[in-house]
């Protein structure tokens, strides 16, 4: 499994925007309201594309062990779990390595500094942010913004050879 973090935002994000020849372009539209953000944990099989998924305020080392454990739990025949992640210190912390010690079978697999695209994650954020993310209408409803968020990747929780091709894990 690849594991990843980031973080989504209230107003929607800037950039380019397409209409069909001859409509009128798309308008974004902003919120008055400080701009508040949320964190996204998912893990992505490299499998069956399927994707485990969790929305927090904060994600510490504590959020982050006991989230891979419930990942974990997905999968009760399998005798190992590389989760492949990138080197953020939290990742690794020795708090975090006693949560993980209650499942044996989850091993980290740390990526090298600073190489993005190696996680294949990193390709769900963009895939996240071209469905929902980008140009959002919902900078004024942030709950209704989160459960958007978390409804496309619902749509991933059983597996998606979609989402394997726009990875790269699988050949198209």
């Amino acid at each position: 499994m690849y594991e990843d973090e980031t973080t989504m935002y209230r107003q929607p994000s800037q950039g380019w925007l397409w209409a069909w020849m001859g409509r009128r372009q798309p308008r974004i539209s902003f919120s008055h309201r400080n701009n508040t953000r949320t964190r996204v944990i998912a893990v992505l099989n490299a499998v069956t594309g399927a994707v485990h998924h969790s929305l927090r305020a904060k994600i510490d080392r504590r959020t982050f062990a006991r989230f891979l454990l419930e990942a974990g739990r997905s999968y009760p025949r399998a005798r190992r779990i590389y989760v492949i992640l990138d080197c953020w210190p939290v990742h690794f912390h020795p708090d975090a390595r006693t949560i993980l010690s209650r499942d044996r079978r989850i091993r980290l697999v740390d990526l090298p500094t600073y190489s993005p695209w190696l996680n294949y994650a990193e390709k769900l954020w963009r895939w996240l942010r071209q469905r929902t993310v980008h140009c959002h209408p919902y900078a004024d409803d942030f709950v209704l913004f989160k459960h958007r968020i978390s409804e496309s990747l619902d749509c991933l929780s059983q597996g998606s050879t979609e989402i394997l091709r726009y990875t790269g894990l699988m050949a198209k």
